[in-house]
């Protein structure tokens, strides 16, 4: 078991990096990193880091530091004694020069459990792993650095290890440099440790330096891309599912890494590169060059959906994308993180719409059908709040954690396929190979970026922006949705004019943008008659007149899906729509049209139970697996979101029929189908009954469902299903759980453990379960989430209001006392899941009115999110009372 630093809260502002940037020397030889560490089995480690860089003007400074201990610190020969504010370990400007310094710190610290710094992973086989994860501001949590990203460096790393691990790094292992143990180890330590060296590395940014160590296996790809190696690496007990499907993983990052040299117009940089899958990752992938670190639960251990396999390839090339848009060219600060996850997440759609045809062991699901369903967390975001620009103000490094978001990712990578809409496939492509070799291992702001864009702009239709300066304005420097409606009366004639109606979604966000989309128009059998390009203007209304050889009978905007918008389908267009959703040709339209339907949902124009009438009039004649898997994703989000709770078993109950039979109507041998509708049909199985067939089919006593066998995340699942019902047999639930351990005696094991664990507390028990929750224990934060997610399931609600009403007296202690990665799994797994949300939105507003708005801004911004999420369930549930009431 390993412990977790909490002790070292503050944030780096711009401020202070401008300020000590200003100090530092402008060349691109200006700071060398020479970096050693012990990496000791247990809960601790040592090392040392020299430091030399080359000031052009002398003044008090300071490095970034966690470490739990600084044992020695010299500034160019003299040793001084450490003094640290919080993580800031001053130089003094005495001790400083013009020209170049050398810094030497020695020290100690222990491993990480929250996914940060250098964690630690203790595996159920025993055997122990490591990898850093350093973005935006935990570099400083592994090791003392001038951890701000214009800072960047060379990096010498040597590391001493366990003969049974293996260590991996940025750069590729030197073995051709001759090292003395002695030099880092004691007599005691050279039989238990070998050395690790590795090759003077390129010039990045701090938040990219990477250490994984432990025994991890590996697997080699028996191609290069022109001198490159690769390899993936993973821990045992996952090795044998990543061998079958590492040469997927190699294709895909070929054929990309080829793709990307010709249209970047810049080689890949990093000599190697490495994929590496780790154990209790906080996000999907770090873009580390030559070493990128996943989440290993992108490894599956059952037979997968081709789905499932296209978006771990979309994350593959994204992290590749990040080679070139990150870590050769990196924002200056975190303001202009777009400038990485924007592009990263744009290109490599587009990028895998390019190769697809190329590759051997895959083929793809629509990629952009798998865009459009990402932009989905950028409209939620737009219309909260806490909504911000694409490039805005970020004060300091607790500002910059909360901005890796739906606007960044989702808005910022849909603006992006605007603008190649706009700009076109050629001038896009020139304008990058400009700003990569213009740039090179240098750092950005967004107006070189835009500069290299209008260098290669040239509007390719009169409606088109003159300049992309106001586009920009409008786009990634102001924040807010747009919402475009279309108004006409239908007619016997075959000529109609339209009005389009665009409007702001929140009213403190008032700009109107131009948008060029296409628009849709539907014959009487739902035939497309004409897919019209359109620039809609940055003004209230726009007329337009459609004339065709047929009459018009539907309207769907934004065809294609090129702009960032929320669009609304008119009356008529819906009805004609829900009627003939079959015949609508293409699944990017007909993704586009139940996008729709599901903002209706949301906004509380239609009502859950409305929404899932449309489920069940449409799903059986939809044949894309995509499709109906996100179909099945609306409405199980519509049930437990969008319902009040005493409704939600019998809508529940009416999906899961509906999954029951489409599942008996399925070719067994489809593959794809089948394992996303046996999942679904867990999950809806609310009732009674339905837990009891459920269970049965478990068991194998369901002779209808015998051609169906459960995979293994399916028999995880039922395992917690089990466990929710109180109705099923103790001895069933011990029982069957054994019985998956057995086959999967992994850390899911462990976690779906701890969850049914929290499901069983009695009362007393239940108490001692929330005082251990208030303080961050042994276990890693994902291992403790999922006991907290079994102690607030809403299947307990009877046992919780003691603790709902607890939870908002002590979320300020834990947001205080304990991580931030351990505070925000508290409020994401424990805040009340009942359906008193006067009561919640009151409290929450306390909340906020006791939060300091500048160090405590990321957390602010969850409990502004809360509210937001509340009044609009409010709005949902008056939905639901107003359809029932019509019924009467």
């Amino acid at each position: 078991k390993t412990k977790s630093i909490m002790s070292f809260k503050e944030a780096l502002s711009q401020e202070q990096a401008n300020k000590r940037f200003a100090l530092f020397e402008a060349r691109n030889d200006n700071l060398h990193y020479d970096v050693f560490l012990k990496l000791a089995k247990g809960e601790s480690y040592s090392g040392r880091v020299r430091a030399t860089f080359h000031l052009a003007e002398v003044g008090d400074m300071h490095i970034d530091t966690a470490a739990k201990s600084i044992e020695k610190l010299t500034i160019n020969l003299k040793t001084v004694e450490p003094k640290r504010n919080d993580r800031f370990l001053s130089l003094p400007a005495e001790y400083l020069v013009k020209g170049e310094n050398l810094l030497e710190i020695d020290f100690s610290n222990d491993y990480y459990n929250d996914g940060n710094g250098l964690h630690s992973y203790v595996d159920t086989d025993g055997k122990q792993y490591l990898y850093s994860s350093c973005e935006p501001y935990h570099c400083n949590k592994m090791l003392p650095c001038f951890d701000q990203p214009d800072l960047k460096a060379t990096w010498s790393f040597r590391a001493a290890a366990p003969h049974d691990w293996i260590v991996v790094s940025n750069a590729r292992e030197d073995k051709d440099t001759k090292v003395d143990p002695k030099e880092y180890l004691s007599e005691a330590d050279l039989d238990q440790y070998k050395i690790w060296s590795f090759t003077k590395t390129l010039r990045f940014s701090t938040y990219l330096f990477c250490v994984v160590a432990g025994p991890y296996l590996e697997v080699k790809s028996s191609e290069k891309h022109r001198d490159v190696e690769m390899s993936c690496y993973c821990r045992e007990s996952l090795y044998k599912f990543m061998k079958e499907q590492a040469e997927e993983i190699f294709e895909v990052t070929r054929v990309c890494m080829e793709f990307y040299e010709d249209f970047f117009g810049y080689k890949y940089p990093f000599g190697k590169y490495d994929q590496i899958f780790c154990p209790e990752y906080n996000m999907g992938a770090m873009e580390n060059p030559g070493c990128v670190t996943f989440a290993d639960s992108f490894i599956y251990k059952d037979v997968t959906t081709v789905q499932r396999r296209t978006y771990r390839s979309i994350v593959v090339t994204h992290e590749l994308a990040h080679m070139w848009f990150g870590d050769l060219v990196t924002m200056k600060w975190w303001n202009d993180l777009w400038l990485n996850e924007s592009f990263a997440e744009f290109i490599s759609h587009f990028a895998m719409s390019h190769i697809q045809d190329k590759l051997k062991t895959i083929k793809f699901t629509d990629v952009w059908v798998e865009f459009l369903s990402g932009k989905g967390w950028g409209y939620r975001e737009d219309q909260l709040e806490t909504t911000h620009p694409i490039n805005g103000d970020v004060h300091n490094t607790h500002d910059a954690e909360s901005i890796f978001d739906g606007i960044t990712y989702a808005k910022g990578s849909a603006v992006l396929k605007q603008l190649i809409a706009l700009i076109g496939e050629k001038n896009f492509s020139n304008a990058m190979k400009t700003y990569f070799n213009k740039y090179e291992f240098g750092n950005t702001i967004l107006q070189n970026f835009m500069d290299c864009m209008q260098e290669n702009y040239k509007p390719l239709s009169p409606a088109y922006p003159a300049s992309l300066d106001e586009w920009q304005k409008q786009w990634i420097q102001t924040a807010g949705l747009n919402e475009l409606t279309p108004c006409w009366e239908p007619t016997d004639s075959n000529k109609v004019t339209i009005t389009l109606k665009q409007t702001p979604v929140l009213p403190q966000h008032p700009t109107l943008r131009v948008h060029k989309m296409k628009i849709a128009f539907y014959g009487d059998g739902a035939e497309l008659l004409e897919a019209r390009d359109f620039v809609v203007p940055a003004s209230e209304s726009v007329t337009l007149t459609f004339e065709g050889p047929k009459r018009l009978r539907g309207i769907l905007l934004n065809h294609d899906d090129e702009a960032f918008i929320k669009i609304r389908i008119d009356p008529q267009s819906t009805e004609f729509l829900k009627s003939n959703l079959k015949n609508i040709k293409g699944e990017l339209s007909r993704t586009l049209i139940w996008r729709a339907f599901w903002d209706m949902l949301r906004d509380g124009m239609i009502s859950s139970l409305d929404f899932i009438d449309i489920v069940s009039g449409t799903i059986e004649e939809e044949e894309s697996e995509v499709i109906i898997n996100d179909i099945l994703s609306y409405a199980s989000a519509a049930v437990l979101r969008f319902t009040p709770i005493k409704l939600r078993s019998l809508l529940a109950y009416k999906v899961f029929d509906l999954v029951y039979h489409l599942l008996l109507k399925t070719d067994p041998n489809d593959t794809n189908k089948v394992v996303s509708l046996r999942s679904y049909l867990i999950s809806f199985a609310r009732n009674p009954n339905h837990v009891d067939l459920v269970i049965e089919w478990f068991k194998g006593n369901v002779p209808a469902l015998a051609k169906y066998p459960l995979g293994l995340d399916d028999k995880w699942s039922v395992v917690e299903l089990a466990h929710e019902y109180k109705h099923v047999d103790l001895a069933f639930k011990k029982e069957c759980y054994a019985k998956v351990q057995q086959e999967d005696n992994s850390d899911d094991a462990v976690k779906v453990g701890k969850t049914a664990e929290a499901l069983l507390l009695g009362t007393a028990q239940r108490g001692e379960a929330w005082q251990s929750y208030l303080k961050q224990g042994k276990d890693s934060v994902h291992v403790t989430s999922a006991s907290m997610s079994g102690f607030n399931s809403v299947h307990r609600l009877d046992e919780l209001s003691h603790y709902h009403n607890e939870f908002f007296k002590v979320m300020l202690d834990v947001l205080r006392n304990e991580s931030k990665e351990y505070a925000s799994a508290f409020y994401g797994r424990l805040y009340p899941n009942g359906d008193d949300l006067e009561c919640y939105i009151k409290k929450t507003a306390e909340l906020i009115g006791a939060v300091d708005e500048k160090k405590e801004a990321w957390f602010l911004k969850k409990l502004r999110q809360s509210v937001d999420d509340l009044k609009r369930k409010q709005k949902t549930y008056v939905a639901v009372d107003k359809y029932l009431k019509n019924q009467c």
